[in-house]
């Protein structure tokens, strides 16, 4: 029996160690496959960026066709139409400029990480100014700070190309987006990005998305708690809101930082009016009140009235809008919350604008010489979820017609 149970053992040891040796055997096979893999590759991008291996980054990395595609899809759309063809024809006579300063960038960036990089020598000013703009309009497309990886959604091989499609999560917007990864297969087996297949698509979903989110109440509102506060010193009467959210707590003191700022510079205007003021009676008065437009959890839209007098015939009012994403604190612009103007919509805005100054009798400068796509104005969001365009007096019309409001209704800039 003793012998016969020494034999049964080492007969179970042996097929155990078989075992773990057909286990050991399949593992190695299943490594050697993951690491020729697409998605094995991109993972070796990240590491090189983490790791600053430019060369390992340039091997896995297309910079030549990564970069002049995305001249072209962001650029390209800029500069297309009749008035924009001498841009576009400018643009190809610098694109290999802006191509190359595109990929110093990015050579900087994988070997030194958020370093500040010296100022470009001046033969590249022209070059680095279009590399710059489209940073910028990157930037103000993608807000990549908002964007979270997922997952590998899929992926596509067609010989020795394939197409990878890597799951991204807008933290913002709250809801998901495909980028889509071309690649080749290289030599030994792994594998180089080329270029995002589906670049400009990929803008359009997150713009349409984003104007969604931004235009339409929230299902469940949650309003922030607002508080108002006074500040009465010297020649200041200014009233401002003070908000708190005890479920976001950082993103309320983000928004009461901004408001700050505003109030802060009120305060010092009022300081150096006082100090300026030498003799006569004149009541010098700096004013500010404000009014909650929107504010249901996702928005939170201020409109400020400030008033100032400084002596003479009358006083200056002005008027300035604030609009805070109420979940991250941020500070929305124009292209944060609707499509980006272009000389479409410009045109339509212009053509409401001269309408509604008609309809409602207003008089304005003629002929009108409007809005321009380099220069938005200020505008709040109103009641009715709509962007109302804010006009200072002298801005487009005398000083008696006031401050100027417009209310511009979907079809001016959603074409």
């Amino acid at each position: 029996m003793h012998i016969s149970f020494d034999l049964t053992l080492t007969r179970k040891k042996k097929l155990l160690a078989g075992i773990l040796l057909v286990l050991l055997a399949l593992l190695g096979g299943w490594y050697y496959y993951w690491t020729k893999t697409p998605t094995y590759s991109l993972k070796l991008i990240q590491e090189s960026v983490q790791q600053h291996d430019i060369e390992k980054f340039k091997k896995h990395v297309d910079l030549d066709s990564l970069s002049s595609r995305l001249v072209d899809d962001i650029v390209g759309d800029a500069v297309t139409g009749e008035k924009n063809a001498f841009a576009a024809g400018i643009l190809q006579l610098v694109k290999p400029a802006v191509v190359g300063i595109i990929k110093e960038k990015v050579i900087y960036y994988v070997e030194n990480g958020d370093k500040q990089k010296s100022e470009p020598p001046a033969e590249k000013k022209a070059a680095e100014k279009t590399s710059v703009q489209i940073d910028n309009t990157v930037d103000q497309k993608l807000k990549f700070s908002n964007l979270e990886y997922k997952k590998v959604a899929f992926t596509e091989k067609d010989g020795k190309t394939a197409t990878v499609g890597i799951e991204l999560f807008d933290k913002e917007l709250q809801q998901s987006f495909t980028l889509q990864l071309r690649m080749r297969e290289l030599a030994d087996g792994t594998w180089q990005l080329m270029d995002i297949a589906n670049f400009k698509d990929f803008l359009k979903e997150r713009e349409k998305a984003k104007y969604a989110y931004y235009t339409a109440p929230p299902t469940a509102p949650a309003a922030l708690e607002v508080s108002d506060t006074q500040y009465n010193e010297g020649i200041c009467t200014l009233a401002y809101p003070t908000v708190s959210n005890p479920a976001r707590p950082e993103a309320a003191e983000k928004i009461n930082s901004l408001i700050q700022d505003r109030i802060n510079h009120a305060i010092e205007q009022g300081t150096k009016l006082a100090q300026s003021k030498q003799y006569g009676s004149a009541p010098y008065s700096v004013m500010l009140k404000y009014k909650i437009q929107v504010n249901d959890g996702k928005l939170l839209s201020i409109v400020f009235d400030h008033y100032t007098y400084s002596g003479g015939a009358h006083g200056f009012p002005s008027r300035q809008g604030m609009v805070f994403d109420a979940v991250t604190g941020n500070l929305m612009n124009w292209n944060d919350l609707y499509p980006n103007l272009d000389e479409a919509r410009i045109k339509n805005m212009n053509q409401a604008v001269t309408e509604q100054s008609k309809a409602q009798g207003k008089v304005i400068f003629t002929p009108f010489k409007g809005l321009k796509e380099d220069k938005i104005p200020a505008f709040y969001v109103n009641e009715n979820y709509k962007p109302v365009v804010i006009f200072q007096p002298y801005e487009i019309a005398p000083y008696s017609s006031g401050i100027l409001e417009y209310e511009l209704p979907d079809s001016v800039y959603k074409l």
